[in-house]
């Protein structure tokens, strides 16, 4: 298992996406497979996604997305190569291959979760076998829920005894172990599956801060 923490690596991500005069705040980042990271940043307005070459070390603006507010988490599912975001009360799909950096993208797909039973607000989202998982916040408690990719069946799975909060929180899903691996806003590390079975596993790098993880 290989779980990246960004900590010292967001502040070169930092310098590389701000644009003049702009407040940066990366709040996820996802693994594509390929060699790079997805990562979005909320400043001050709709977020932007980028990518970064862990190869050749640069990043590359893929476009600012419609996601009606500041996005909490991102993940790449690899299946079916495209990304997702959640931000307040929704779940968006983009394709990165269709995104124009000089342009505002719209998603490819999109939910509305406040419909649903508990009205459950996502915080967090990692990909598994071609679903999205997300980690959502209802009344006074969190449940994980899956979609598929067309975003129109969504499946409660279990209850997990974590508090996620906006922006405080990452995800991801490691296929080796067959667990969601999950931090806390104490930057504490745990594993979890789909029955909702938590396991703490240690506090990430002494308790320094985390914006982001992946598997």
């Amino acid at each position: 298992l290989c779980f990246i923490i960004i900590t010292d690596i967001v502040q070169l991500l930092s310098k590389r996406s701000t644009r003049s005069g702009s407040r940066t705040n990366i709040t996820g980042l996802a693994y594509d497979y390929e060699g790079g990271l997805y990562y979005v940043v909320n400043e001050g307005g709709l977020p932007y996604i980028y990518y970064y070459d862990l190869t050749s070390k640069q990043t590359t603006l893929k476009g600012q997305v419609y996601t009606f507010s500041d996005a909490n988490d991102i993940a790449y599912d690899p299946v079916n190569k495209v990304l997702y975001v959640v931000a307040g009360f929704y779940l968006f799909q983009f394709n990165p291959s269709r995104m124009d950096p000089t342009q505002l993208n719209y998603w490819t797909a999109y939910r509305d979760m406040s419909g649903m039973t508990n009205i459950p607000s996502p915080r967090t989202v990692a990909c598994k076998d071609g679903n999205v998982y997300v980690l959502a916040r209802g009344y006074g408690n969190t449940e994980l829920i899956r979609a598929d990719v067309d975003l129109t069946t969504f499946t409660k799975l279990a209850e997990v005894d974590l508090m996620v909060e906006n922006r405080l929180n990452e995800m991801d899903y490691d296929p080796t172990t067959g667990l969601f691996y999950v931090t806390d806003s104490a930057h504490r590390l745990y594993s979890f599956d789909e029955t909702g079975a938590i396991t703490r596993i240690d506090t990430v790098g002494g308790g320094l801060h985390g914006v982001g993880a992946s598997v």
